[in-house]
């Protein structure tokens, strides 16, 4: 809510710009060209970021450390008890989904079917 009131004007400022140019880049070209590009800038700033810390370790200023070390050594397996949980709840809203669309598509309920689902 702080953001829409404009509390913070430079933290609201920032996400109403992004969200702006998002909206005006969907304009001009397809999604999957916007998404392409934003991961080419994020692989950018991520190669920068690391060729500099390398430079910085060659000048001796540096340890040349990755920047994204705790993120590459982050554990990412899931057990299978996770696994089971996670696909039982993609499983359930997928259902769910489903006998929504169902309800209104195949008009269950004429008053349901023309009113807006929220």
């Amino acid at each position: 809510a702080d953001l829409l009131y404009w509390k913070d004007t430079r933290t609201s400022g920032a996400v109403f710009t992004g969200l702006m140019a998002s909206l005006l880049c969907l304009l001009h070209f397809s999604i999957v060209s916007v998404a392409a590009h934003l991961a080419l800038l994020g692989l950018c700033a991520t190669i920068s970021l690391r060729v500099y810390r390398k430079v910085l370790q060659a000048v001796h200023r540096g340890d040349g450390t990755n920047p994204f070390q705790a993120y590459l050594d982050m554990d990412l397996t899931l057990t299978r008890e996770q696994t089971e949980r996670l696909s039982q709840q993609i499983a359930s809203q997928v259902v769910s989904t489903a006998t929504q669309l169902r309800h209104f598509f195949l008009v269950e309920d004429l008053v349901d079917s023309l009113k807006v689902p929220p």
